[in-house]
């Protein structure tokens, strides 16, 4: 049985209303459940993804406030592939345009 592999991507630049909101564009065909501060996403064979959200905070840049969240990801049941596969398409789908 093969352990979980874990994965955190530091200070998201977006809310958590707003992470919420994307969020189910990315899952395909899974099945979301959340609470919380944590959803976990299953798909057929065993595969899952638990995603933890910190608490929102505010990052401020001179008169600039940006609102922020940490992420925890631990995806099971997942080759490497897969999961690089997942995190590209959350990466593509969070991406925000500026240059």
């Amino acid at each position: 049985m093969s352990h979980p592999l874990r994965m955190r991507r530091a200070e998201m630049g977006i809310s958590r209303t707003d992470f919420v909101r994307v969020f189910p564009n990315i899952v395909g065909d899974g099945d979301c459940h959340w609470q919380d501060t944590a959803v976990r996403v299953s798909w057929p064979a065993g595969k899952t993804v638990a995603i933890t959200l910190s608490p929102e905070r505010v990052r401020r840049i001179a008169s600039l406030s940006i609102p922020s969240l940490d992420v925890e990801f631990e995806f099971t049941g997942m080759s490497t592939t897969e999961c690089e596969s997942f995190m590209q398409r959350f990466d593509r789908a969070f991406h925000k345009g500026g240059g």
